[in-house]
């Protein structure tokens, strides 16, 4: 993947967050999820995995979350608007449930709340990595249906800590959740945000759960279907990506799909050769079919894979069709993920089912900014800010 010059402060921006995050997880985010789900290229995962390995090799936490096994309430108290120093908190009430499946080598927990936002379900999916002996912990709720960068981690000496990169009002953090009393009736759960890159925290969250029932007794959920639940969060996120780049291929004039910033002549930046915007979007789709492919095992011609797709696409028409039909892959990819299937590699690809689904929408997200770079510069305000400012 190619980036141009006008995303590379947000390049080095990651990379900044990147290796701040090192010091505080002990090995590489790729090679920790290289069997759970992971969202970052396998050939990442190869590099660091050998490493990972020999970090955890000593330690089994397979059973770290038994504790969570069974019926609960949850006291929960939210702080408003965090990281701006507000020091206002809601406080309100639920019921939460966990079931172990593979063997305890995954979790499913299901929950509902009636706070300050209305009446909300939720799902928090746990996978444990056998040659990392850490966790991932995936989490989406009714309200947005979107499924959350992953934490990963692990406990030492009773504390369970699992951090993440995420983003908030357009800002990169890091996030962190940190689990503590697990050895009694009353887990106690906390999630902090840091904006200077792990030097300070601010706790934001906060969860007091209590048992009402053993893990024998815990009724079970009423037909959950997880199948469905997978498949519909990741559809979701693949429908996200599509409205907004979509939304954005449109707003660009067709007499400026071949603008690229080469053209401007600007003396503070090298944009030789960067893609044009048209090449861009038809990139993003050839992705798409690349990536998304392996899913569904449709055939398509050679030069829809990768690349920035079939020269002969011209018109503003033709390469907008073309997005829209890789999207399209992408939700019959999305409808074949199964419980039983979602950390398995399709046949020609060695990563999961369920990373290559997250990972093309990551991808199209990279050339997004960048699409909105080229609007920007063409005086154009994007769908997405326009209707913000209404």
């Amino acid at each position: 993947m190619t980036l141009t010059t006008i995303s590379m402060h947000h390049d080095l921006l990651k990379r900044k967050m990147n290796m701040k995050l090192a010091k505080s997880i002990s090995m590489s985010f790729a090679a920790v999820v290289l069997s759970a789900a992971s969202m970052l290229p396998a050939a990442a995962q190869t590099d660091s995995g050998a490493a990972v390995a020999a970090v955890g090799k000593e330690r089994d936490g397979q059973h770290d979350f038994d504790f969570e096994l069974g019926s609960w309430k949850i006291h929960l108290k939210r702080r408003l608007n965090p990281l701006t120093g507000s020091d206002k908190w809601v406080e309100f009430d639920g019921t939460s449930v966990t079931r172990k499946v593979w063997d305890g080598r995954s979790q499913v927990e299901e929950f509902e709340t009636d706070g300050a936002g209305g009446h909300i379900e939720g799902m928090t999916v746990r996978l444990y990595n056998p040659k990392t002996h850490q966790w991932s912990l995936y989490w989406a709720n009714s309200k947005n249906g979107t499924m959350e960068p992953p934490q990963v981690g692990q406990f030492n000496n009773g504390i369970g800590q699992f951090d993440a990169m995420d983003t908030l009002d357009g800002k990169a953090i890091l996030e962190r959740f940190l689990w503590s009393k697990t050895d009694s009736s009353m887990p106690h759960f906390e999630q902090s945000f840091s904006a200077d890159g792990g030097k300070t925290w601010e706790v934001n969250w906060i969860t007091d759960q209590t048992r009402v029932a053993s893990t024998e007794n815990a009724p079970p959920p009423a037909q959950p279907q997880p199948d469905a639940s997978i498949a519909a969060v990741v559809d979701r996120e693949i429908t996200n990506a599509e409205t907004q780049i979509v939304e954005v291929a449109e707003a660009m004039p067709k007499e400026k799909f071949d603008f690229s910033p080469e053209s401007l002549n600007v003396s503070t930046g090298d944009y030789k050769g960067v893609r044009t915007f048209a090449l861009e979007v038809k990139h993003i789709a050839a992705s798409n079919y690349a990536i998304w492919r392996p899913l569904t095992g449709e055939n398509f011609p050679k030069d829809f894979l990768g690349g920035n797709g079939p020269e002969n696409l011209k018109t503003k028409a033709e390469i907008i069709q073309f997005l829209k039909g890789s999207f399209a892959l992408g939700h019959r990819g999305a409808a074949t993920l199964t419980t039983e299937n979602f950390l398995q590699s399709p046949e020609g690809s060695k990563s999961t089912r369920l990373r290559l689904a997250q990972f093309a929408v990551e991808h199209a997200y990279d050339h997004y900014g960048q699409m909105v770079e080229y609007l920007r510069m063409n005086g154009i305000i994007p769908p997405a800010s326009r209707q913000k400012s209404d």
